[in-house]
């Protein structure tokens, strides 16, 4: 297989990556925010977390598409695969928060939504999410420097 069309692969799975909870725990209920809090007040703070993590993520993105535009030339033909890692780290960020917590944070229409997983039975969605952010972070750095 062409290393350009793998490198696309892999940043296309790092960008779906983030939504594994969502297709993996679609038949499952989600709350909002407002209610994890008044049913779990111990979890108040997962949310503003989150969303300051969001914001550093955010944050490099645009510095690194800066630093990318400013200089194309320099960070060779498949520049993209520096984003995987930024992708990668938020299901990474995602993983860690559910497996510590049992908190599944996930994206639909009507903006953040949150699993409760009070018996631990889905905590091979969060080791699954860990262990594929991980391996794609190794895999973009493989295909970027060789």
């Amino acid at each position: 297989m062409d290393a350009t069309l793998l490198s696309y692969l892999v940043l296309i799975a790092s960008a779906f990556l983030v939504e594994l909870p969502f297709f993996a725990l679609s038949s499952v209920k989600s709350i909002t925010n407002i209610e994890l809090v008044r049913l779990y007040p111990q979890f108040a703070w997962i949310k503003r977390r989150h969303q300051v993590f969001l914001a550093i993520v955010f944050l490099l993105l645009v510095t690194l598409v800066a630093l990318v535009l400013s200089n194309e030339s320099k960070f060779g033909e498949r520049y993209f695969l520096l984003f995987v890692p930024l992708m990668s780290a938020l299901s990474l960020f995602d993983g860690i928060l559910a497996f510590r917590t049992r908190v599944f944070i996930f994206w639909d229409r009507y903006g953040y939504t949150f699993s409760y997983d009070k018996d631990g039975a889905r905590r091979r969605i969060a080791e699954t999410q860990i262990a594929l952010s991980v391996g794609l972070i190794i895999t973009g750095a493989l295909l970027y420097f060789l």
